[in-house]
């Protein structure tokens, strides 16, 4: 597997091999490539970080970020308060709805 290509591509169902794959899937390239941005419009989405969560650490989020920011339009909130949904949280998820 190598890193930068499409995600079918990672599917590649003869690694390392030089076998003609030209009807397979992973020689598709898919507008979701993980080398970058795709050209289809940034979808707003909401995500929501706790300072005390023990059940997501906080360094996931940090490493999900860069990818999420190239291809959506992230609206971040941040909580202090453990794994659960609290009343703030809701009242910011209902205003984004509202919004888009």
């Amino acid at each position: 597997m190598s890193v930068g290509t499409s995600i079918l591509e990672d599917l590649d169902p003869y690694p390392g091999s030089d076998a003609a794959r030209t009807s397979t899937p992973s020689t598709a390239k898919s507008p979701f490539s993980l080398d970058g941005p795709s050209r289809l419009p940034r979808i707003p989405m909401p995500t929501t970080i706790s300072t005390l969560d023990q059940v997501i650490h906080p360094r996931e989020d940090r490493r999900s970020t860069p990818w999420l920011d190239a291809h959506f339009e992230v609206d971040r909130r941040t909580y202090h308060r453990a794994h659960a949904i609290v009343a703030d949280e809701l009242a910011d998820v209902v205003a984004f709805l509202e919004r888009v």
